[in-house]
């Protein structure tokens, strides 16, 4: 091999120069991608800020939908508002943010917000990229659970009775109770449908005013139907009837003046204060024909009698919620399926039979009952109602007006509770 072939094979061979240049290369590939990195990573932590900005404006937004009163322009303004606050103090720099849209679904309950922005690079300009995109967008469904009460309220004989410290009846007590839960309800209602009360005052029988004519076999109030239906919703119509007391030849059993007032909502706040305020105690107990009439007027088998803005939601839709409070001051006495007078043993047998199979037919319907015994001296009664309740916290024992209206309150706080988070 000649000098010049060796000179040639000791260049090739000389690998030391390209490997300097390689590793200066790869040097500044590595920093290039470590500053781009960094802008990137940047941008990252600005669209997680917006994306949860965005979530709370779509939410805002939602919540005005079940207000009657509220426009869609309304929801985007709160929308907006709500997403201006929470990105008016983004953390990282050189941030640019268009104007949120927001898309209004009024049939599903759903608000679409969306925004595009850029964040400005610290280090990409030096490779043509002057800026890292935003493009976010959340949807949110809100939908409020419509709350169903009904109110089966004892104003016999011995509502009119004082308990010892008080200085008020123990009619004149339930009447600032009942009348707390209704303000208490319709105080957070923000439409006419979201919040709707019943009343079932009974006595020795139920007053349905009006609706005689359409459930019941005379123009007088009623009392329990026999038959296979007696402890069930079925509409009263052809078999199903509802006797009255004249028919049963109840004599001496009164028939109570207050009248039921079916599913009405914020609208009818002072009438359904006035029809509360009204109550006047007198006659015996038939607690298991106000517990029925609370349940038929949360039925959606009476939608054929309680119609329009009185007629109940269905059972199955999970953004209805029924419920029922059951309040009595005594030992349930009088019954009518075998034509039984009242205060007999074998009347209040047949009362909380009934009763009992009631409890439990609403109960398997998905209503959720609250019973509530006032100044109860019979143990026996106490027993029956806390049995009926949906749970044992659903049941509760007061002695004194203070504590009624206690118990009462507390039930109003758990629909609002359960009207939000349901």
């Amino acid at each position: 091999m000649n000098h010049l072939s060796l000179k040639l094979m000791r260049l090739r061979n000389d690998q030391r120069g390209s490997v300097a240049i390689i590793f200066g290369l790869s040097l500044a590939l590595m920093m290039l991608g470590l500053v781009v990195a960094v802008d990137y990573n940047r941008a990252a932590v600005v669209s997680q800020k917006v994306a949860f900005a965005l979530d709370a404006a779509a939410l805002a937004g939602a919540k005005l939908l079940d207000n009657d009163t509220a426009t869609d322009a309304d929801v985007t303004t709160a929308a907006q508002n709500y997403f201006q606050a929470s990105t008016a103090h983004l953390a990282v720099g050189n941030v640019s943010l268009g104007t949120m849209s927001a898309n209004i679904d009024r049939i599903n309950g759903a608000v679409t917000t969306q925004v595009s922005g850029q964040v400005a690079s610290l280090f990409g300009g030096s490779v043509g990229i002057s800026q890292v995109p935003i493009n976010r967008s959340a949807t949110v469904v809100y939908k409020m659970r419509q709350v169903e009460l009904a109110m089966a309220l004892d104003i016999t004989g011995s509502m009119g009775d004082v308990p010892v410290g008080d200085v008020r009846s123990k009619v004149e007590s339930l009447k600032i109770a009942a009348n707390l839960v209704v303000d208490t309800l319709y105080d957070q209602a923000i439409n006419d449908r979201g919040i709707r009360i019943a009343l079932a005052p009974f006595s020795a029988s139920v007053n349905v005013g009006s609706y005689a004519s359409t459930v019941a076999a005379t123009i007088n109030c009623v009392v329990e139907r026999p038959g296979v239906n007696n402890a069930t919703d079925a509409v009263a119509s052809g078999a199903d009837i509802l006797p009255t007391l004249d028919t049963v030849g109840a004599t001496g059993n009164t028939c109570p003046t207050p009248s039921i007032m079916p599913l009405v909502g914020r609208s009818q706040r002072w009438n359904i204060k006035s029809a509360i305020s009204g109550f006047s105690p007198g006659g015996s107990t038939a607690g298991h024909i106000g517990a029925a009439w609370a349940w038929y007027m949360l039925s959606p088998a009476w939608s054929s009698i309680f119609t329009g803005n009185n007629q109940p939601g269905a059972y199955n839709d999970p953004n209805v919620s029924k419920n029922i409070v059951i309040m009595t001051d005594g030992l349930f006495n009088t019954s009518y399926l075998t034509g039984l007078a009242a205060g007999s043993p074998a009347a209040t047998q047949e009362s909380y039979s009934e009763f009992n199979q009631l409890c439990a037919n609403m109960k398997a319907r998905g209503i959720n009952i609250y019973t509530i015994g006032f100044g109860l001296d019979d143990p026996a009664a106490a027993i029956e109602l806390q049995n009926c309740a949906s749970a044992p916290g659903n049941f509760f024992a007061a002695v004194n007006g203070t504590q009624l209206q206690a118990a009462f309150q507390a039930i109003a706080d758990k629909l609002n509770n359960l009207r939000v988070s349901g």
